[in-house]
């Protein structure tokens, strides 16, 4: 069968074990993944120390995809670009997408299987089973998040399927799956006050599928209520404890109990304000209390973005923007499984920080996308940024902000004379 990668560009193919059918490769990609993970799992808390010790977030450093653009698919792959009566096309096509998009899926694969001493693979994990919600979707291994003890509990420090990301702020940013029980979502809390979190991104939206809200809910009030009635519909927390497993993995979120169990300190979830709404988006605040530590922690809720689907450009844009304004705030973003929508967003948010910065153009903006997304691939786990509808939805929302650029230009230009 014939390359799904032009053939100018044979440095990847040729590394690449042979295939029948693209659908055939991802397989045993993921066959590969959940075989190395089932085996990596009872030592997986001493694979991660080899790499971080103390159990500390890594080094921003360390966090940067170690492979060139030439590396990854040859040095022609982002200089062939259509011409139209003599003058380049850099437009965003279907077919250049579908090209590009195939090209990450292989560079992918190559990461994930080749363990050579001459490159650097792509170590993934399955953290603690019970907690994930697809065995097929793995965690990169070096930037897993780990949590510390709890005053003397034996927590599960490996419980989390969650990685730090790199955003280009210096800040530290977790991408995560959305909590699968009140056990998980109880570590959900530890890690977002031992990571200092402030922003809580929820894409996530109604027709998801095993979501239990994992925060306190506002309790119904009229619209014409008073001040004290809406007070007292914020009275409302979730108190969780460790060391105390629940009945039932799918239980509703509340406060374990059992007598012949000691329970650690108590860390409780209670809503602050008075959640704004409409029907797209939601914002609430929450005051989050553990061993004497109180922090505010917001949670930001859009919610018209489907599973392993794409918004529309102008949406994407403008969520972008608003997230934009928190500048030196951590963020946690979270969908269901926290590599599609998750991923996406990290990439458009990363993005739009180097467009900023001057860094992205007609010419180049592209080969930025590319080795973005494969840099937060090597961050999060391979399925990162997991449809190419997704993928399609950065590119345009990339070019979006170029082809602006280059009409503002042109006004400011015009002005001047």
């Amino acid at each position: 069968m014939a390359s799904r990668v032009p053939p100018n560009l044979t440095p990847l193919t040729e590394r690449l074990d042979s295939a029948d059918e693209p659908s055939q490769r991802d397989e045993k990609l993921f066959e590969h993944d959940v075989n190395q993970c089932s085996e990596q799992n009872e030592s997986h808390a001493g694979l991660v120390k080899y790499h971080r010790q103390n159990s500390e977030e890594p080094e921003f450093k360390s966090l940067q995809l170690p492979l060139t653009t030439e590396d990854m698919v040859g040095s022609d792959l982002f200089k062939n670009y259509k011409t139209s009566g003599g003058a380049k096309n850099f437009e965003p096509t279907q077919p250049r997408i579908k090209v590009l998009f195939e090209n990450l899926t292989d560079v992918t694969s190559y990461l994930v299987r080749q363990a050579s001493g001459e490159r650097e693979q792509l170590e993934v994990c399955l953290p603690n089973p019970p907690f994930a919600r697809f065995t097929d979707i793995s965690c990169s291994l070096k930037t897993h998040v780990i949590l510390n003890s709890v005053d003397g509990f034996d927590i599960k420090q490996n419980a989390m399927h969650s990685n730090y990301v790199d955003l280009l702020d210096q800040q530290k940013h977790i991408a995560t799956q959305y909590p699968i029980n009140k056990e998980e979502a109880a570590h959900f809390w530890l890690m977002a006050m031992q990571n200092n979190t402030d922003i809580i991104i929820d894409l996530t939206q109604k027709g998801d599928k095993d979501c239990v809200p994992y925060y306190p809910l506002p309790k119904n009030v009229k619209a014409k209520a008073t001040r004290k009635e809406r007070e007292k519909a914020m009275d409302s927390q979730v108190a969780f404890s460790f060391g105390v497993k629940p009945k039932n993995a799918h239980d509703e979120i509340d406060q374990p109990s059992n007598k012949d169990h000691k329970v650690s300190p108590e860390l409780i979830v209670k809503l602050a304000t008075e959640p704004t709404e409409s029907k797209v988006r939601s914002t609430s605040v929450y005051k989050v209390t553990f061993n004497r530590e109180v922090k505010l922690i917001r949670r930001f809720h859009c919610k018209i973005w489907r599973d392993h689907g794409a918004v529309s450009t102008e949406e994407f844009d403008e969520l972008i923007k608003e997230l934009a304004k928190y500048k030196y705030q951590n963020f946690i973003i979270h969908c269901r499984a926290g590599v599609g929508r998750t991923m996406t967003l990290c990439a458009g948010l990363e993005l739009h920080r180097k467009f900023e910065n001057g860094e992205i153009n007609r010419e180049n903006y592209q080969e930025i996308v590319f080795k973005t997304v494969m840099k937060l691939r090597y961050q999060r786990g391979p399925s990162s940024v997991q449809t190419q509808n997704q993928f399609e939805l950065i590119m345009r929302t990339v070019y979006l902000w170029v082809v602006e650029a280059e009409k503002n230009s042109l006004t400011n230009s015009k002005k001047k004379k």
